[in-house]
């Protein structure tokens, strides 16, 4: 850019800096004592008067615009030239083909062309801000996992009691359990489980049976073995109340005690226990069918089992 078109754009300046202007807040103008002279009222704002023009013009000297970068204004003429302070730029050598890029300057070198004027003292260097090296974050100890457990006893929990305390359970003597204190039930022993109960203390056996059915041999080797062998004969044709009594009265002697009652297959001891349960402990119906139940009489079954269920039913109505 030329003088000419350095006048140029400072005319443009002036003129444009000449015209009436005003400046309206909330629709209201800015009052002034007086308008300026020369300037004619404001069309867009209220009738109380003109606002002050965007440029009011001094008589001063017009301050020199700002050269663009790379052009460089001469110096009015008579105007002592200030000593130059800026740094001459000097292009860096082009590199030649094929040879590796410059690798940016180290964070080390001070890169600051800032000269201080004159007659004011230099600013210190800036320092170097210390290094400080990121590593990569450890990861976090996590916490142990709990888990709930429940703390090993060093002897199981006694099991529960229904009448009595269950006493061993033998290997040979099939559906044994517990009815009461000193008297417990099951089927017909084997060799080992005669042997069973006379180790445990046993002293009675009562072998509940059918009319007219051999029991010799079973009480030959109850005897040898020395144990007391008791019998009853008792069938869903023979079921009386006398019967019912008579095996009341064998479990309740206290000479017969520790006593063993078994039959053959459960349906009769058990169909007597059940009938001892309703009419000597008072227990409930259903109470009596499921201790009755646990000593092997089954009531749903349609063989001896059921055929001595009914026979009880039919006692039972007859009692009451």
């Amino acid at each position: 850019m030329n003088r000419r078109q350095v006048s140029l754009l400072w005319a443009g300046v002036l003129v444009l800096g000449g015209l009436p202007s005003c400046s309206c807040r909330n629709n209201e103008r800015v009052r002034y004592v007086g308008p300026p002279p020369g300037i004619g009222p404001c069309d867009r704002c209220a009738a109380n008067g003109p606002l002050p023009p965007r440029y009011v013009p001094s008589t001063g000297p017009v301050p020199a615009a700002p050269a663009p970068a790379g052009v460089a204004v001469p110096a009015p003429a008579g105007a002592a030239t200030p000593p130059s302070t800026a740094v001459p730029f000097v292009p860096a050598p082009a590199a030649p083909l094929g040879a590796p890029a410059a690798s940016p300057p180290s964070p080390a070198i001070q890169q600051n062309n800032y000269i201080a004027p004159p007659g004011t003292s230099p600013a210190p260097p800036p320092t170097a801000a210390p290094r400080v090296d990121l590593q990569q974050p450890e990861p976090a100890a996590s916490a142990p996992e709990e888990r709930a457990y429940t703390p090993q006893t060093q002897e199981p929990p006694p099991a529960r009691e229904d009448r009595a305390a269950s006493p061993s359970l033998p290997v040979d003597i099939p559906q044994f359990a517990a009815v009461k204190t000193n008297i417990a039930s099951g089927q017909e022993p084997f060799p080992g489980g005669i042997a069973w109960l006379k180790s445990h203390g046993y002293r009675t056996v009562l072998h509940i049976r059918l009319p007219a059915e051999d029991d010799s041999t079973a009480r030959k080797q109850f005897e040898q073995s020395g144990l007391r062998y008791l019998s009853l004969e008792v069938s869903p044709q023979t079921l009386s109340r006398q019967i019912i009594e008579q095996f009341n009265r064998l479990v309740a002697d206290a000479n017969n005690l520790p006593l063993f009652v078994y039959d053959k297959d459960g349906s009769l001891a058990g169909a007597l226990w059940y009938l001892h349960f309703r009419l000597v402990d008072r227990a409930t119906e259903e109470k009596a069918r499921e201790d009755a139940e646990r000593l092997g009489f089954r009531q749903d079954r349609s063989d001896a089992h059921l055929k001595m269920w009914l026979a009880v039913q039919n006692l039972l109505k007859d009692i009451k």
